[in-house]
């Protein structure tokens, strides 16, 4: 079974630097999406967005849209928790904690 691994990072090189990771773990690119704010609407776009995918991450890319940098990976389950770890690693943020910040 497949899923979606989504992040929200405060920078794009925090970002970046997940999805060099990310590759390096054996994710394809092609199961990777990286949306800036700069970016989002052509991503949108050019990419079709299931409208449960959109759900799923509307917090995100609701960062996104605000000057975060939002990166969503495709996934199977028993990559689930290593990519979470990466994405953690590498700055992802925990919105529960923000929000109440």
């Amino acid at each position: 079974m497949s899923i979606t691994i989504i992040g929200l990072f405060d920078t794009f090189s925090e970002a970046q630097n997940a999805v060099a990771d990310l590759t390096r773990f054996g994710v394809h690119h092609e199961h990777i999406s990286l949306i800036v704010r700069e970016a989002y609407e052509a991503t949108i776009r050019k990419r079709e967005v299931g409208a449960s995918d959109v759900a799923k991450s509307a917090g995100c890319i609701g960062g996104a849209l605000v000057g975060g940098t939002f990166v969503s990976v495709g996934a199977a389950d028993h990559e689930a928790d290593d990519i979470r770890q990466i994405l953690i690693r590498n700055g992802a943020i925990d919105l529960a904690n923000r929000a109440i910040q």
